[in-house]
This record gives C-alpha cells, structure tokens and sequence, in this order.
C-alpha cells in the first residue's frame, strides 16, 4: 500500500517505503492500477537517482531491496513484454522510463551485476521495441526509448560494445531525432532536456563517455551518426553546448588510446567551422536564475584546447621549416596539419579578438601554415583608413611578432644539410600581402595612423628578420664546427682518394651561408626604397615648428618621429646595402635641434649613429658652431636619463675609437665622459667647457703627429729614471710601443697634451677647465700600470697653472683651483698628508642649510648642489647617513651631487673611513651612497685611513659586486700600482698591504664566482685576463719568490719572515688559487721534514686544508704528512682532520692512512663512537686496533648516552671481530642500547643510519644470543613504529630484521596478531601499500615508446619502474610474521580484505609476498579463501562487501564484471609472452623479458581452473581480457605443474564452449580445434607434453584478435588456420606471410612477428624450430636493411639476448650462423648508438663472455672468441 509520509503537495508523499509495496507495483493486474503504480515507481525511481544514488537513503532503500531479492530481471522485462504484446498506449512512455531508471539505479555496486542481467535481456528481447519506439511519430514514446538506449550505453563498457553491435544506427526515425526540437518557450535554460535531439545526442555522447577504444572508433567510422551532433549545434542553449564539448574533450581528444587518425576525423574542416560559427553568440545567455554564459567564451577554450595543444586533438607537433609530405612513416596523417590549414581560413582574425587569438595560437604552434595562409588568405591590406584595414595590419604584426620556429630538423638536435627556401623564410617575416608596393603605399599615405602602422609593421618585420639571421648564424657556425671535425677525422684516417666532385660539392655551411644571403637580399628587395622615408623624415624634422596648442598633432609627429627613426636603424643595422644604393648621407639625417628632441626619438637616433660605419663626428650640424662630436657630449652632460646617457657615451667612444685620440684604448674615451661635471654645474661653466673640448679636438686633428711626439717625449723622460730596477721595467711604457704591430699603446691619449696647452690661454672659467682635468687625471691613474706617466703629466699641469696646492683643505668651504690640485696629489701620491690624526668636527648645526631646504621647491635640487659646494669637508664628516637620506628625498636616486662632493674633497680633506660608522643592512641610503661613490675614490680613502677603519675592506668589495670588466681591471691596477710604491721603499705599511692584497683575493673570488655562473657580467676572456693580470704582475711574482725564500731558510726566521708567512696565512685563497696552490703545496713539501718550522707547518697545513674543498691532495704531500716528523707534530684534531683528504691512487691511501692510523687510532674510536664521521677504512682501522691492542668495545660502551649514528654502527662493527671484545654481550648491550634510543626519541635516525643497523644485524646474527634480548623492550619499539612510523621503509627494514630473529621460534598467537592488526588496521596502510597503477602505467610506457621510438620488449633492458618502498618493507614486514605465525591469518579471514587492497596480481616482490600469504592462508585455513581472491586492488574490500551482502559473489556476472574487468589486456599481452621463460634455466637479470612488470601466472592460472571448473567464467570476456591466451601459453611452459594445470583448464573450458552463444564463437572454436588436433600421444605421455612456444603464443594471441573484425592479422590468420585441420607444431606460424608482406600494414605485422619470436626460443628445439625457416640469416639480413626500424632492430637483440641465455643455442649461433661476425658487423657500420642500444649490446657481450667460460671448450677455441669478443667491447666503446 501506499503510505503518505509527507504534508500535502510534497511529491514524496505518494512514495513507497517497503519492498512489498514496491514488488506489488510490478506485477501485472488492472490497467488502471498499473498504470498508476508504475507512474510512482517512475517518479519514485526518478528522486533516487536525481543526483547520487545512495542505496541507504529512505525512498530508496525500499527500491534496492526489492532488486536484491529478485533472482533474475524476468519479473522486469515481463512488463515489457505485456505492453509489447498487448501495444497498450498507456505503458509504452512508462515502461521504457521504468527501465531506464532501474539501469540507472543498478550502476550502484551493489546492484551491478543484476543490472548487467537487466541489460542483457533488453537486448536480446527488446531491441525491436526500441526501434519501434524510435521509428514513432510520437514524441514522448521515442524519447522514452532514447532514455533505454542512454541506459544501456551508459552502464559499463561491456553493454555499451555488445549494445553497439547490436544496436542498427540506420533504423527508421533514428536520425530525424537528431534535428528535431520544439519551439523554445520562456526563457527557462533547461528546456533543451525534453527535446528529442537532446535525447540523440545524449545516446551518442554515452559512447564515448562509457565505451571503450574499439566502441570509439567504429562510432566514429559509422555513417552520419556523430556528424548530426555537430549539424544545428549553433542552436542548441549554453548547457547544452558545453556538455557536448566537455565530453568530446575529456573523452576523446584527451583519450590517448583512440589514434589520432580517428579524431580527425571527427575534427574535419567542416566541424570545425561549424564549432566557429559559436564565435558569433558573443552574448550572455542564462544558465540558471542567477548565473549567465558566453557560448562564445566556451567554444573558445574548447577549440584552443584541440588546436594550439601539440600532440593533442587535431594539432600535430609542427614540423618546423621541414614540411612532412615526404614522410610516411607515420601512417594516416602526417603532422602536416592540413586540417588546420583549411579551417585557419575560415576565421575572422580582425572581426572578433577571440578568433584572433585561436588563429594566432594556431600559426605560434604550427608556424609552417604561416606561408600557406598568406598565400591564400582573403583579407584585404590595400592601404586606406578604415577599421577593417587596422584590424588586419595589427593582426599581421601579431603574426610576424611571434618567435621563429627552431632549425633544428624535426625532433632531432642536429641542423640539415639543407636550408629552408628563402620565399619560406621571407613568409614568416614580411608577409606577400605587405610586399614593397603595398608598404610604401602606406608609407605615403596621407592619414599619419596608416603611415604609423606602416612603420610599425615593418619595424616588426626587421626584428623577425634580426632574430631569424641569429638563427641561421648559429646553425653556420654549428655546421662549420662538424665539417672541421669531420675534416680532422678523414686526415687522421689518411684518406687521400676523395675525387673531384667531392670537393666542387657545395658544403652544408655554404649552403645555409647562401641561402641567408639570399634571405638578406630578397628581404631587402620586398622593403621600401630609403628616399621614401627619407621624405618622411625631412617632412618631419625639417617642417614647420608643432602649434603649442595642439596636442594632438604634437603627439602624432612625435610617434611618427619614433618610428621613422627606428625604420632609419634597422635598415643601416640589417640591410646597409640600402643606405649605399640611395647615395644618402646618414650624417645629414641628424637634426640641428638633436637637445630638443624627445628621449624616445633620441634613443633610436643614437642607435641609428651607432650602427653607421663612417660618422664624421668632426662635420657640424647645419646652424650650429660646434662639431658633431661636442654636440653629443653636450647631450651626455646635460640628459637627465641614464640610458640615453649610456647610449650616448657608447656612441662616443665607438667614434673617438677610431682617431688616433683613442686608438691606443677605446675604453679610455668613456673615462673623458665620466670626468665631465654634473648637469647642476653652472651652465657659463658647461659652456665654456665644451667649447674648449671642441677647440682642442679641432686642434688635435690639424696637428695630430705633432702632439704624439710630445707625449712620447714626456713618458719616455717619465720611465728613464725607473728603468734600471727590476721591479718595474717589466710595467713601464717604452718608445717603441708607439708603432708595434700598428697598434700604438700609450700609457694616456696624446689629446691630454692639447688640454694643457691651451689652458693656460683660458681667461674665464678656468676653474670649470682645472676642475675636469683634475677628474680627468684620477680617472687615467685608475688605469696605469705604474704612477709615474700622471705625476709627470701632474707636473705639468702645476706649471701650467703656476699655482702650488693647498696644504689645509678641510676648512675650505669652496674648492678652487689649490684644493683641487692638492685633491690630485694626494691620490697619486704625489703630495703627502703630514699626519693622519681625524680632522674636528663642526657641531650638526653647519650642515643645518643642507637639511633645511625644502624638497617640494621648485629649485631643490640646485639650491641642494649650490648650498653642498659651499659646505666645508668638517661639516659633513660622520654626517654621511643623514646626509645621504636628505639627498633621496630630494630625487637624487644616483646620490650625484653628494658622489660629486666626496670625489673632489676626500681623501684630500681626511678620509672618508677615519671615522667608525655604522652602515647596517644593505638597503639604508649610507650604503647606497658609498656604493655609487667610483671605486678609485673609495680606494684612496681606504689608503689614507690606513688601519684604523675596520670596513674599508668591506665597503671596497661591495663596490666590485656587478662592476664591469673594466671596472675591475682599473680595481687592481690601483691595487698593484700602491704595491708597486710599497715594495720600492724600504718596509711595506703592514695595513695597505693587507688592504690590496684583501682586495686582490675578492677580485679572485669574484671572478671565480663568475665562471661557475652561467649568467654572468664577466665573460670567461674576461675572467682570463683579470686572472692573468693579477698573478702576471711583477709585484705577485716577487711575493712569491719572498715566500720561497723564507720556507727555504726556517733557521733565519726572523720577525719579518714571520710577518710575511702570516701574510701568506691570511690571504691563502690568493696564494693558493688554481695552480698557485699546488706550485705553492710543492714548495712547502720541498723542505725536508726534519727541516720544516712549526711556522712553516702551520703554512703547510693551512694549504693542505684550502686545497682539500677544491680536489685531491697528491700523494707526495699525505706521503710527508704521514711521515713520523710530522705525525707528532700535530694535534689530534689535526690527524683527524688529515683522515679526510681526497687522496689520489688507492695504494697511497691506504699506506698514509694506516700511518695516520698509527698515531691516532684510539682518538678515531672515540670520535667515531660519539657519532662524528670519518672516511676511513674500517677493515685497517681495525687491523690496527688489532696490533695496538685497542679496547674498542670498552671505548664503545663508555659513551652510554650517545645518540645512533652510522659511525657508530661502523665502530660496534669493528669491535665485534676483535678478540678483546666478547661479541655477544657487546651486541646485546647494543642492541638494548638502540632500542632504547628509538623508543625514547621523538624523531628517528637517518634511513642511512637504521639500515645501517639492518645491516649490522643480519650479518652478525649467529653471534647474538637472543634469547637474551628484551621481548618487552623489543614490543614497545615494534609497537611504536607501528602506530608513529609506518611511512618509515627504513624503519620498517629494522623493524623485519629484529622481528625475524627474536621471533624466530615463537609458537604463540601474541604478539604477532596484534602486529598484523596494527599493519593492516592502520588508517595510513591503503595509502602505503597502494599498488602500482598498471593501466596508468601502461600509458606511460606507450608514450614512452612513440617519443623514443622503442618497442615495449626494449623497454624490458630500462629499470623496471620502483614501487614505493614503503610498500615493500610493509609487505616484507608481514610476509615475515606471517612465516613466524601462520595461524593469525588462517583462522581471521577478515583481515584478507585489508591484505588484497594493496595486491596488484603482478610479478613485483611485494606481490609475491602477498601471494605467498595468501598460499599459506588457504593451506592453513579450514575453508577455501577462494571468494576473497575474486576482487584484488584498491576498494575491493567494499565491493566484495557488497557483492557478499547481495548473495552475487560467484556469479558469472559477478567475475565478468569484477574479477575480469580488473585485468588490463595490454599487461596480459605482456604477461602471455613471458609465461615461456618464467621457469627458464636461463638467469632472470639478464632475461629480455623478466624485468617487465607482468601479471603473475601462479596467481591467474589457479583463478582461472577453479572459475572454470565452477562454470563462472564469461566465454566471450575471458577470451578478451587473454586469459584463454595465459592459459594457452601456459602449454608451451618448462614447469610440468603449470603444464598440467593449463590442460586442465583447456579441458573444461573447451567443454563449456560447447554450449557458449556468442559472436565470433565459431573462429574460436575452429582455432581450438586446430590445435587440439596437433596434439598427439597425450594420453600415453608420463608427463603433460610442452608445445613449442611460437605456436602456442600465436595462437593465445590468435584467439582474441578473432574477436576483433579489424584487425590487421585476421587475413593471415584465416589462411593459416583454414590450411590443414591441425597445426603444424614443427614450424613458425604465418612467419614467411608476415615476414616477407608488403601491404599496408606489413610494418605493423613485421613487428608483431618479431614479438613473438623474441619470446618463443628456450630451448634447442625451439632453435631447431627456427633453423628450419632460416630466422637467424634472414633477421641479420633485415637488421641492417632499410627496412628496418628502431623498433625492430631492439626486437632483433632482444631474440639474440634471450637465445643466447641457453650455452648450447648460443654456441651453434658462433658457429653455424655467424653471430660474432655479425655483432661485429653492426657495431662496425652503425655511427651513431643510443645509450638503450649500447647497454643491449653489453647485455649481449657479458652473456657471451659467461658462455665461454662455463662451456667445454678448447683452449684455443675459447680464446680465440674471447679475443673476438674482447674486441667487440673495445669498438662499442669507442
């Protein structure tokens, strides 16, 4: 009855809540009733699956139960059979519903085996039903039966394929349903679920979402019937359209194991334009009441996710610029792309940004559609103002901005021989449709946005164009690296017949240098002539001023102006024959307002004049008095942007560079630059500067040679003086460098000379002149080698000036011509402070103006530059912090006028670090401030300060940190230049040669540094040339014969030998610095022992210890530091120390260790027994304690707090084999000691440590007694790790080794249950035990093998992939207490369920163990645990639960669905194909086929007999999954028992095909017949008789591909089969039709054949087998033709590997088919192997080395081939 359980108006109140009222529903009685129980039925069954259908829930409980206690769906279908029978109009919408909801109810797992009974029986009694229903003009009846077939293609894969063959896609009314749909009514989005083409689609997505791979394809390849879901798509609502999408994606496009082939066709042209036309539903659309949707936006991701994806969809991996028509190894579809390039056409780029973006994704992933598009498209780009001709130019300059695709060819790292097209290239960098009379069209156009986008345009076809060439320029070089190796190669060889067209042959790097050439011109001939930007450049910069109050004109001319001046660059930059052809001079393209223009505009201008060759920097601008060159001066001076600054002195220097000015050192022009004031400078005072720089170059190019004379007058008279002393002839400059090699050297630019000699004509601002040419001077005395050239040049300008320095400058407030000249003196040490006491310091008020100014003036800056210059040097000591911050909130960034301050006054005021300051984090503007002062000015204040500054050394390092190669030179050139002075006097100041000899090492570190970076400021020349500047230098050399000296003479050490041999301490990284350190290291072990003094063995220890990070330490040196003189010399911390140098050669080390040892081996076991690790040896470790008569185990026990740790371990090790010690109570005081340790301690020792243990204990448990040891302190550790450390694999190691032995003989129940309940009770042990995904593994190995190209058997030689360890040690861990106590799991069958969910049935270690358990369990156990055994994996535990709840547990259904259907077919392939060798003689390691991952054989094939024998196997499925296939192969296995087990099931199974019915049943059957008749003499044979393997993995193979109509074999296999009534066991099956065919598929049969004989050779019958065909000559033939790929050639090693693993094949293998010739032969001829290749040509060497040895050969024989192999080795490892 029906019972109300809700208020009125609830629609659950008519529903059933027993299973009685529910069964009542379903039986047939008066129409009325019926129909009216049924209709809450449906809505009943409706509420329950709505969302997730929960069995427990209370409307549906009731509905599950009923189901339960149905015995078969007959009481179902019988309705359906009455309204058929009956045609009752009224239940023919219910019925079908009722059905379709009850499938959909069965998919709960509970359920699914009756559901599968269920589905069966529609197919087989009503599919006519269906398509009556379907073929019905009324719409809710046709939907109905739309809802049955969704049902059914939706409840597993096996119903969706059998529903698929059935199922007739050209039924009458089935297509009218998929363009059928009601007229649209409101707004309700969901009203697209009741139309019939919802319905349709529905039916055909349930397919992909639920059928397999074959279901997929032969959809697909069905007439029509996935076309109709694209056809009216444009009309169908948001919801709708992205279900269709997300299911296409997620199910097709993203499913790997449908080809590619197959999704094109699905994704043609035509679809996707279809999917296009989406694009115009650009507005939102209602999804539910409150949210909206874009159709636009979702289409959108959908077609970028399949088009621009590489090797995903309908994008194929882009070629490059190598097209693929040539290439037909790929089968259907080469990665051309042409169903892309068809659809490209058909977007709108311009009309809507969205196809934009998918058309430019498209072209960035396969640019080699880019010429192709161009070359059709059918856009327009005829110059005109229109939004469309925008549109279009701003998608071209997308298109040409996008990277260029690599020159590499295909997948490889190698460049071709040959180069791509020039018209190609030029494609993809200015586009035909842009060619020079559309562009210059545009370049003339009278609107400026056209001639701006224009310019825009080409400006991004000039950067393609630049980025390209680099490209080709490298793929030259490359190219020309391999001919001259090549070259080298054929001299060595002494070939000498290469003939003449070998060398009139155009070689690879020609080639591609040809076909830039050939870019370059045709580029340029595609460009617009210069004269027309020329006119727009006049139009531009010669025109008439902008009006002020037209912004927008200003704006456009200045944009304008841009580009055209980068148009200007790029055409001098990459196509300078243009500028030649047009007779244009560059020069007269520069403005005569050049200050005037805009920062943009300048920076591409000083591009542009950088790039020319020729620049007359002495010509004037039109309307200007001055030069070119001071112009661009003026500019540096007075720009406030640093990059126009940098711009502007690299274009300076670069045109100075080539006058005889600066020819010497075109760096030095830049130093000219850097000496000039700051832009603050009064602007008289620029002027007048510049005016007088531009005079002097005028005056220096009229009498050039006169002032070279004069400065080589004065820096010869300059080196006269020094040129007897040794010391620093080495550095001085001499005439005859004026004209060596061409290239004049001097020590500064004779333009220096011209300075002081118009100078003293100067009658106004000489002060500003002075000023710069003091800069000047401390800038060039950076850079000199020694000081002597500036003070004579200093000499002169004092006489110059008639005016002498200032002695007192601190109190100056303003610094004129003395101070400055006393500044310069100073810093070149000329002139000589009387004292270096601190100068007084005014109080903070004299700096009060300073802080006083406001930042927001309008004049702050300047006001802050004028107040600063009249500040005396007092006022602003050790206010440097509060000065540096007022300096930064004034907009100072660089800190220049303070920088200005300092470099003019300091050190000639004091110094700037005679106070202690505080210069905290890096980031406070005190450290900003000194890190923008120049180094120089840093360095002479360091000097001056002398040592009492304690960061002066820190401050010089940080200003080194990013300074340029130049930078850093001019950084030791002062550093040598103050240890040049200070070694010419008399005692060096101990401070300044700290000081540069501190500087020095950074400046080493530093560059060192660099080098090991890959982005790095200094090149590797660079570092080259700092390194040898350093150790070069005269000055290092003389330092190092001082130290020689000294370590020769340790009886006349006197306070100043000792001070140096400190100094050398002090700054050994300099010292020892690559070689030095070892030249160094050679001398100190030159000294005789005896002879060495406690300083100079500190000298030698230090050494040692800085070498010892860096490499090995030569034997020589340990040899002297073990010696007996030196031994006792040192300390113990010191021996210890000498323990841990890498030593070279093992005899060496082991002599001086044992030396070492000698002295101090007590204190080496005291320090290893409290945990401190040494790399020593312990087996001489303890030879010595030996011979000492160490008490190890005392030294040991005497630390009884000490933690565990693996020097320990090593030390309880060594005393355990000394007599001293009694081993058995020191390892069980060990052992108590440990587990009180791990018991105690919060976090466990290292996994190095505890295995470790693991170690110590199985190698010394015969000399532990343990019975002794404590079983409640052994409970508490193995509890403990447990429940804390059960993720811990090394733990769990430890924890099996001590189980194991103290466990060994324990007859009780307790403890071990409780630690099996722990294990698998724990919350963590699914995780941990989690098996290995083998279908997720699976797809990896197939991608693996389609990027590589290898075939699976190749992938047996790689290291099988690691399961978690975790699971290993867990599995180990059980499988011990198991063994211990068999009982717990034999009498708690419970604890199976945990057990099984970590088991994956493979032949993996931890799989065995779990099998093994599992074995003992059923013989230990009362009963069969055969119906645990059913579900194996992750989640069995509840699926056998509930299959047991419903009584379903052994039914066919049950083991089809569960037990089947967990078996991977691909992994049995595998598995069939190794069962003939899983018993073999021949060694697992080095087996071809063992180190797979593959089902294990001991578990299936008992599974399968007793399934058999209990009628519970699917026929059909069981073929299909390859069991029958396992079990076939089985017969040809060397194990009797698997023999006999595998007939048995042949047996039984043939007798159940007698009364299957299933499609495909009689191909089988004929099959099986075939080989039944092959076998004879069974009955008389004592023992089952073995069948060869190739014709019983054929035929395991065979039976599965018959079920498979298109499988590429079912042709051989028909002949082959259809040819006698029984097998031929005597030959290979269908070997010559396979190896020798040559359609379409042969490459795919070749392989497959290949397969099958790698795995079929185990014995000499086996051989004998395939001597018959000839398969050893035909396979060497076709490994080396061109036939053969790397698939097949890895097949072909793999056969010799696994023949050769039986010393009787691999013998007759030498000695009748040539093997050894042949390895040789193709090792010979192959050039280039793979590392996979070469480890199976190993494999096969070291198996034929082992066959030699073990076989009775004779003598000469076998050295013969070892001779031969030994050989082999030598060529594979050349």
């Amino acid at each position: 009855m029906v019972q109300p359980e809700a208020s009125k108006g609830d629609t659950t109140s008519t529903f059933y809540t027993s299973v009685s009222d529910v069964s009542q529903a379903f039986k047939v009685k008066e129409l009325s009733v019926l129909v009216k129980d049924l209709k809450v039925v449906r809505a009943q069954l409706q509420h329950c699956v709505a969302l997730v259908v929960d069995p427990m829930e209370k409307y549906t409980r009731p509905l599950v139960e009923y189901v339960q206690s149905l015995a078969d769906p007959s009481s179902l279908v019988g309705l359906w059979d009455y309204q058929s029978s009956t045609n009752i109009q009224d239940l023919e919408c219910i019925v079908p519903d009722v059905m379709s909801l009850v499938l959909r109810l069965c998919e709960t797992p509970i359920l699914r085996a009756f559901g599968s009974d269920l589905a069966q029986s529609l197919l087989s009694r009503h599919l006519k039903s269906i398509y009556r229903g379907i073929a019905s003009s009324r719409v809710p009846q046709c939907m109905s039966c739309f809802r049955v077939l969704i049902a059914l293609a939706s409840f597993n894969a096996t119903i969706a394929s059998e529903l698929f063959q059935l199922f007739n896609f050209q039924a009458e009314g089935f297509s009218r349903a998929a363009r059928y749909r009601q007229a649209r009514k409101g707004k309700n989005p969901h009203q697209y679920l009741y139309d019939l083409r919802t319905m349709y689609v529905r039916f055909v997505l349930a397919f992909f979402s639920h059928g397999d791979t074959y279901v997929k394809k032969q959809l697909i390849g069905t007439k029509n019937v996935v076309q109709f879901v694209f056809n009216h798509l444009d009309e169908d609502p948001y919801l709708f359209v992205q279900e269709i999408l997300q299911v296409f994606k997620d199910k097709l496009i993203l499913d790997h194991h449908v080809p590619r082939h197959v999704k094109l066709a699905v994704f043609t042209p035509s679809n996707l334009s279809k999917l296009a036309d989406l694009y115009d539903r650009r507005d939102e659309e209602a999804i539910s009441a409150t949210e909206t949707g874009v159709v636009a936006e979702l289409v959108h991701e959908f077609l970028l996710s399949i088009c621009t994806v590489p090797d995903v969809g309908v994008c194929f991996r882009s070629p490059g610029w190598y097209p693929a028509e040539t290439d037909k190894t790929k089968g259907h579809a080469s990665a051309s792309n042409s169903c892309l390039a068809k659809f490209i056409l058909s977007l709108q780029p311009s009309d809507d940004m969205r196809q934009q973006a998918l058309l430019l994704g498209i072209l960035r992933v396969c640019p080699e559609l880019i010429a192709g598009y161009w070359q059709h498209v059918p856009l327009t780009y005829e110059p005109r103002l229109s939004t469309k001709w925008l549109g279009n130019m701003a998608f071209m300059q997308k298109v040409v901005q996008q990277p260029a695709a690599s020159f590499y060819f295909r997948d490889t790292q190698a460049y071709p021989t040959m180069p791509p097209s020039a018209d190609l290239l030029l494609a993809h960098i200015l586009p035909r449709p842009f060619a020079r009379a559309t562009s210059v069209k545009a370049l003339q156009h009278a609107h400026p946005l056209v001639r701006y986008m224009a310019c825009h345009l080409l400006a991004a076809s000039f950067q393609k164009f630049d980025a390209m060439t680099r490209q080709m320029h490298q793929v030259i070089t490359t190219l020309r690296g391999v001919e001259v190796d090549a070259a080298a190669n054929v001299m060595k060889m002494d070939i000498d017949d290469e003939d003449d067209e070998d060398e009139a042959k155009e070689r690879p790097s020609q080639a591609w240098q040809r076909a830039l050439d050939t870019l370059r011109e045709q580029f340029r001939r595609a460009l617009p002539e210069i004269p027309v930007l020329t006119l727009q450049h006049a139009a531009l910069f010669n025109g008439p001023p902008d009006a002020k109050d037209d912004t927008e004109i200003a704006t456009q001319r200045r944009l304008l102006k841009i580009a055209i001046v980068r148009l200007l660059d790029y055409y001098q930059t990459h196509v300078p024959i243009a500028f030649m052809e047009s007779a244009i001079d560059p020069s007269n393209l520069i403005p005569s307002n050049l200050l005037d223009l805009s920062p943009s505009v300048l920076v591409h201008l000083l591009r542009f004049l950088f790039h020319l060759p020729d620049f007359q920097w002495s010509s004037k601008t039109s309307g200007k008095s001055v030069s070119h060159i001071t112009t661009l001066i003026t500019l540096y001076l007075r720009t406030p942007h640093q990059l126009i600054r940098e711009l502007t002195g690299q274009l300076v220097a670069k045109t100075l560079a080539d006058s005889h000015m600066f020819r010497h050192d075109p760096e030095e022009a830049l130093l000219w630059l850097q000496a000039l004031p700051s832009a603050l400078t009064a602007v008289e005072g620029q002027e007048a500067l510049l005016r007088f720089l531009d005079a002097c170059f005028l005056r220096f190019g009229k009498g050039e040679y006169r002032y070279i004379e004069r400065a080589v007058e004065v820096f010869c008279a300059a080196s006269a003086p020094l040129d007897e002393n040794a010391l620093v002839r080495p550095l001085l400059w001499h005439a005859e460098d004026a004209s060596s090699n061409n290239e004049p050297s001097y020590p500064v630019s004779p333009l220096l000379f011209v300075l002081l000699e118009q100078l003293p004509y100067l009658q106004a601002n000489q002060a500003v002149i002075v000023d710069y040419l003091c800069q000047l001077l401390l800038l060039l005395h950076a850079k000199q080698k020694v000081p002597h050239y500036i003070h004579a040049i200093f000499a002169q300008l004092q006489a110059v000036l008639k005016v002498q320095p200032e002695t007192d400058v601190a109190q100056a407030p303003c610094f004129d011509i003395p101070q400055l000249l006393a500044q310069v003196g100073q810093c070149i040490g000329v002139i000589h402070p009387d004292d270096d006491t601190p100068m007084d310091i005014i109080d903070d008020t004299a700096i009060a103006p300073l802080l006083a100014v406001d930042p927001n003036g309008s004049q702050a800056q300047q006001q802050w530059h004028d107040q600063l210059q009249k500040t005396p040097a007092t006022a602003t000591m050790g206010q440097w912090a509060t000065l540096a911050s007022k300096c930064a909130s004034l907009g100072f960034s660089a800190y220049d006028p303070l920088v200005a301050y300092i470099s003019r006054r300091f050190p000639a005021a004091g110094s700037l670090f005679a106070y202690e300051q505080t210069l905290g984090d890096d980031d406070n503007d005190l450290r900003k401030l000194l890190a923008a002062v120049p180094f120089p000015v840093l360095f002479h204040n360091a000097v001056r300060a002398g040592p009492s500054s304690a960061e002066a050394l820190s401050v010089l390092c940080d200003s080194l940190a990013g300074a340029s190669s130049h930078s850093v030179r001019c950084a030791v050139h002062l550093c040598m230049q103050e240890l040049t002075v200070l070694f010419l006097g008399d005692t060096p100041k101990r401070a300044t040669l700290d000081l540069c000899l501190g500087v020095l090492q950074h400046v080493v570190g530093l560059v060192n540094e660099e080098n090991d970076e890959k982005e790095s400021h200094l090149t590797a020349d660079d570092a080259i040339a700092i390194k040898e500047l350093i150790f070069g230098h005269p000055v290092l050399k003389d330092i190092d014969a001082r130290i020689d000296t000294l370590l020769h003479a340790p009886d006349q050490l006197d306070k100043n030998a000792i001070d140096w041999l400190q100094v050398v301490l002090q700054f050994m990284d300099l010292f020892a610095d690559g070689a030095r350190g070892d030249s160094l290291l050679a001398r100190v072990v030159s000294v005789a022992p005896s002879e060495l003094d406690d300083r100079v063995f500190r000298v030698l220890m230090t050494v040692v210890k800085t070498l010892l990070a860096r490499s090995a330490v030569p034997s020589s040196v340990v040899e002297l530091l073990s010696c007996d003189a030196l031994v006792g010399r040192c300390t113990a911390e010191e021996l210890l120390a000498l323990l841990c140098l890498p030593v070279e050669g093992d005899k060496q080390a082991r002599a001086a260790q044992k030396s070492l040892l000698d002295a101090c081996c007590t204190d080496v076991v005291h320090a290893m027994a409290q945990g401190r690790a040494l790399p020593v040896d312990m087996g001489l470790l303890a030879d010595v304690c030996l011979a000492k008569n160490v008490d190890v185990g005392g030294i040991v026990q005497s630390y009884a707090d000490v933690d565990v740790s693996a020097p320990w371990i090593d030390v309880v090790r060594v005393a355990s084999g000394l007599p001293l010690t009694k081993a058995d109570d020191l390892l069980h005081w060990a052992l108590q000691h440990v587990l009180n340790k791990l018991n105690g301690a919060t976090f466990l020792p290292q996994d190095t440590v505890i295995d470790a243990l693991t170690s110590l204990i199985d190698h010394l448990a015969d000399k532990i007694d343990w019975d002794r040891v404590d079983k409640e302190l052994v409970r508490d550790y193995v509890l403990n790790t447990l429940l804390d450390h059960l993720d811990n694999a090394a733990a769990l190691r430890w924890t099996n080794a001590m189980v194991k032995h103290v466990y060994a003989n324990y007859t009780r129940m307790e403890p071990i249950e409780t630690y099996i309940r722990r294990i698998l009770d724990h919350d963590q042990y699914a995780s941990l035990c989690k098996p290995v995904d083998l279908r997720a593994l699976e797809a990896t190995e197939e991608e693996d093998e389609e990027d590589e190209g290898e075939d699976a058997t190749f992938k047996a030689l790689e290291d099988v992939p690691i399961e978690s360890a975790t699971r290993q040690a867990l599995t180990t861990l059980l499988a011990t207490l198991n063994t211990i106590q068999p009982q717990v799991l034999a009498k708690n069958h419970g604890l199976l369920d945990r057990l099984l969910i970590s088991y994956s049935a493979t032949t993996l270690e931890s799989d065995r163990c779990i099998l093994a358990m599992l074995e003992s369990c059923e013989k230990h156990s009362e009963k069969s645990i055969l119906g645990k055994m059913l579900i194996w994996g992750p989640g069995s535990d509840e699926a056998r639960q509930s299959h047991a709840q419903s009584g379903r547990l052994f039914d066919e259904t049950t083991v089809s669905m569960e037990t089947l259907a967990a078996i991977d077919r691909k992994r049995m392939r595998r598995t069939l194909l190794a069962v003939p060798s899983s018993t073999s003689n021949a060694s697992s390691a080095s087996s071809a086929s063992s180190s797979a991952i593959t089902y294990d054989p001991a578990f299936f094939l008992p599974l399968f007999a007793n399934l058999v024998s209990a009628g519970r196997l699917d026929s059909r499925r069981f073929i299909e999954v390859d069991g029958l296939g396992l079990v076939i192969a089985s017969l040809s296995s060397l194990d009797t028992r698997v023999r006999s087990i595998a007939y048995q099931v042949m047996d039984q199974f043939y007798a159940q095909l007698e009364v299957a019915r299933f499609k495909g049943l009689l191909p089988v059957r004929f099959l099986l017949d075939a080989l039944k008749n092959a076998i004879v003499d069974r009955a008389e044979a004592d023992v089952p008789p073995r069948l060869p393997p190739a014709v019983c993995l054929c035929v395991a193979q065979c039976c599965s591909i018959l079920l498979l109509p298109n499988h590429f074999l079912l042709p051989h296999i028909a002949k082959w089969v259809t040819f006698r009534p029984a097998l031929d066991m005597n030959y290979i099956p269908m070997y010559t039709a396979l190896f020798h065919s040559s359609s379409r598929s042969s490459k795919q049969e070749r392989q497959w054949l290949l397969e099958l004989l790698a795995a079929s050779v185990h014995n000499l019958d086996d051989y004998r087998m395939y001597s018959r065909h000839r398969v050893w000559d035909q396979v060497a033939s076709f490994y080396q033709s061109v036939l053969a790929d790397d698939q097949a050639r890895a097949l072909i090693r793999t056969m010799t590997l696994q023949a050769i693993q039986l010393p009787a094949i691999a013998l007759r293998l030498i000695q009748h088919n040539g093997l050894v010739v042949w390895i040789q032969q193709v090792l010979t001829m192959t050039q280039r192997r793979s590392e996979k290749e070469n480890i199976q040509w190993r494999l096969i060497l070291t198996q034929l080395f082992s066959v030699i040895r073990e076989s009775d050969l004779p003598d000469r024989v076998a050295a013969m081939l070892t001779h031969q192999i030994t050989l082999l080795e030598t060529i594979l490892n050349q």
